[in-house]
């Protein structure tokens, strides 16, 4: 096997270990551990470990579960308005919740930001507001009262805000948490009204069906004027040639 494809060595490695003519992963198992160690780090060192037999590169069966999610968006146009403020909210929320749910994950924490353009000459303001989420929950219905209660935390009148978003953190496989104690029929309902959710969602677009009643215009909103066109994945921006 060539040393190229042995994992772990990538172009620049495998290109200095051919120059000092370790070619294959023969060579490579073979070669003097103190010269690559010097040369490619512990990592060259524990991939030599490796292909003499000693296991020093621990096995994962399953890929890490996320440390954090989030949907942050900066504004079309700032704004002082909690109405426009709550809607941002509202729909970061959905978006984050349906990621939860997409990852097979539930959520402890939940945070809330908002921040002035630090570009403009006005007055300045940033702060987020951390929430505990107990019992852990991936349904939006339960996340969204929080968020907007940590909005109401945050919120300031008299400063433009430019940018807000939603954090979930503490998160945790939905297979591996422990059994709610208490209103666990009510969660029940809530999985199986948020995967009716979801699917209509995937099948005739986001934002289809919605938790709370946002408005899908407004200062809020991102601007996207200048985006490039979808032209392989949404049909009506498909290119047409004149």
């Amino acid at each position: 096997m060539a040393v190229g494809d042995v994992w772990g060595c990538g172009p620049r490695y495998s290109a200095l270990l051919e120059r000092n003519g370790i070619k294959t992963a023969l060579d490579l198992r073979n070669a003097d551990e103190e010269w690559i160690r010097k040369r490619m780090t512990v990592v060259g060192a524990r991939i030599v470990q490796e292909l003499r037999g000693i296991q020093c590169i621990p096995f994962e069966p399953t890929p890490k579960v996320k440390q954090q999610l989030c949907v942050s968006r900066s504004f079309g146009s700032a704004t002082e308005s909690l109405q426009d403020l709550r809607a941002a909210v509202a729909f970061f929320t959905g978006r984050v919740a349906a990621k939860l749910r997409e990852h097979k994950l539930l959520a402890g924490e939940l945070s809330v930001f908002v921040t002035t353009d630090r570009f403009k000459d006005c007055p300045q303001y940033s702060n987020s507001a951390r929430l505990s989420v107990a019992p852990k929950s991936d349904s939006t219905l339960e996340l969204l009262p929080l968020a907007l209660k940590g909005l109401n935390q945050v919120h300031r009148e008299g400063f433009q805000i430019r940018k807000a978003g939603v954090i979930l953190n503490d998160l945790e496989l939905a297979d591996r948490a422990p059994k709610r104690l208490w209103d666990s029929a009510l969660y029940e309902l809530h999985k199986r009204v948020m995967g009716v959710v979801d699917a209509l969602n995937i099948k005739f677009g986001k934002d289809t069906v919605r938790c709370g009643l946002f408005p899908t215009s407004g200062a809020w909103r991102t601007r996207f004027e200048r985006r490039s066109p979808a032209y392989t994945t949404d049909w009506r921006e498909l290119m047409t040639a004149h």
